[in-house]
């Protein structure tokens, strides 16, 4: 298996640190929250190799952080983030039988899942009776198959509003670039994409509204999928199904870089057919870590006529490329502090504010000013 690398930095941090505050007033200050029986016990679990490089999983983890911080004396915060799926089951287990023997007091606990994908690591894990799930980007009855019954929640947001405004953006710019060449070939057919949805490892659907708009705009048409950049890596894919089958739980996912720069090449569409027909093609990048590696291709190939065609869904990387980007905010930070008033009264599922679509010149405009 191939492992070559872009010369770019990406922070792989170890399997389960804990990045709550001691309270200095206490004897124990040295001690780890989770020895000193906290009555709140919360640790986030993310995708293997998915954090680091100010993805939008880091965000969630300074959520996290900042939420520890603020109630120190009341809750303990950990995550998980490890190279492997089975390494983060391992992990999961351990988390689950870390028990009484080494949480005395623990009054709640909570684990927080940042993707679908994490569910099949509960698989085989025994959690306390008044243990409780959070899971993001996943639909309630994918959640529900997984986690605790009446003590599973989803937490998600829309991107509905947003690929909206990127396929209206998107259509602009291509009638008008290419508007001398359509009216020199005298081209009439005109039509919308393709799209293609590109995410970085995926067996199930994610809720985040982007595939379902996208159907709901074209029912007529087919949405190309790439759920993984390197099938062959970690899994089968499934063409009537598209999703990912026959899953290698050990494979690292924290080799795909290279994969992922070439997608800027490999995934570049004529909007000139050779049939002469008019099209808008877009891709909806969505590889978190990864998609730093995406943006790097467009930085090292600045004097390539073929501008960008993706938008990228994340955090915004640079401001200076040429690239759009839809932003989710969970406001994990928020769910949490609600959490924390009301364990037991959350509700199953609930939806943050809508995605936002940010465009690269009124990134350029703020750097700027």
């Amino acid at each position: 298996m191939k492992t070559k690398k872009l010369n770019m930095l990406f922070v792989l941090l170890p399997m389960l640190l804990v990045f709550g505050s001691c309270n200095k007033d206490d004897d124990a200050s040295d001690v780890p929250q989770e020895a000193r029986g906290l009555p709140m016990r919360v640790t986030i679990v993310f995708e293997p190799g998915q954090l680091g490089a100010m993805s939008t999983n880091d965000f969630l983890q300074l959520d996290m952080q900042q939420f520890g911080s603020d109630h120190k004396d009341s809750v303990s915060t950990s995550f998980i983030c490890t190279r492997t799926f089975e390494l983060t089951a391992m992990a999961i287990k351990e988390w689950a039988a870390d028990d009484l023997q080494k949480s005395p007091g623990t009054d709640h606990r909570l684990l927080i899942l940042t993707s679908p994908e994490l569910l099949r690591c509960l698989k085989g894990v025994t959690l306390r009776d008044d243990d409780q799930v959070l899971v993001l980007k996943t639909h309630l009855a994918d959640a529900k198959a997984a986690g605790p019954e009446e003590r599973t929640h989803v937490l998600n947001v829309s991107f509905s509003d947003a690929v909206r405004q990127a396929i209206v953006r998107r259509k602009d710019y291509y009638e008008e670039v290419y508007a001398d060449s359509v009216r020199e070939k005298q081209i009439v057919q005109k039509e919308f994409g393709p799209y293609t949805i590109v995410r970085e490892f995926s067996t199930m659907q994610v809720a985040d509204s982007l595939n379902e708009t996208l159907h709901e705009l074209f029912p007529e048409k087919m949405i190309g999928y790439d759920y993984q950049i390197d099938l062959d890596m970690v899994g089968d894919f499934d063409v009537d199904n598209l999703c990912l089958t026959n899953v290698d739980e050990t494979a690292d996912m924290s080799n795909l870089s290279e994969d992922a720069f070439l997608l800027g090449y490999t995934h570049w569409v004529n909007p000139i057919t050779a049939t002469n027909v008019f099209c808008q093609p877009m891709q909806f990048i969505d590889l978190g870590v990864f998609n730093r590696s995406y943006e790097w291709y467009w930085i090292t190939n600045r004097g390539d006529n073929n501008w960008p065609q993706a938008v990228i869904i994340g955090e915004p990387g640079n401001t200076e490329e040429k690239l759009d980007y839809i932003i989710p905010k969970y406001n994990l930070r928020s769910w949490l502090e609600r959490w924390l008033a009301t364990p037991d009264d959350m509700p199953e599922e609930e939806w943050a504010p809508k995605a936002k679509f940010s465009v690269w010149e009124s990134r350029i405009v703020k750097q700027k000013l």
